[in-house]
């Protein structure tokens, strides 16, 4: 993020230069990280609920989707179970859960940009990053 300046433009082809002041201001990357970056594992009894911190970086108001899959078991692939999209105007968003699984956000918006997991649709008419 800062302040992005063109001050010049070259054609390396017949070494003619052109200066110029073309200013754009470049926007933090929307991101999340959930439970402080943490791998948790909470053993919900029946009826219990286990917390769940999302931190966000970036411009409010922010928007993501996250899945709950399988637990990963030895040979066998984790799948998932549900998707499900929130809107949070703060930096920060606690939900509860009952359900057991791994939880993941695999796409997230802010103000400014969207970011998507490969293979993840944005909706909307949103571009995915790519680098």
């Amino acid at each position: 993020p800062g302040v992005f300046t063109i001050t010049a433009v070259k054609d390396s082809a017949s070494e003619c230069k052109a200066y110029t002041s073309i200013e754009k201001l470049i926007h933090e990357m929307p991101s999340v990280r959930v439970s402080k970056g943490r791998e948790e594992y909470v053993d919900i009894h029946e009826g219990g609920e286990a917390e769940i911190l999302f931190e966000f970086g970036g411009t409010p108001p922010f928007e993501f989707t996250y899945t709950r899959s399988t637990n990963e078991r030895k040979g066998k692939k984790s799948q998932v179970l549900e998707t499900n999209s929130e809107v949070s105007h703060e930096h920060s968003m606690r939900i509860r859960a009952s359900l057991e699984g791994t939880y993941e956000v695999v796409a997230i918006k802010d103000r400014y940009c969207a970011y998507a997991k490969p293979g993840q649709d944005l909706g909307k008419g949103q571009k995915l990053l790519k680098y």
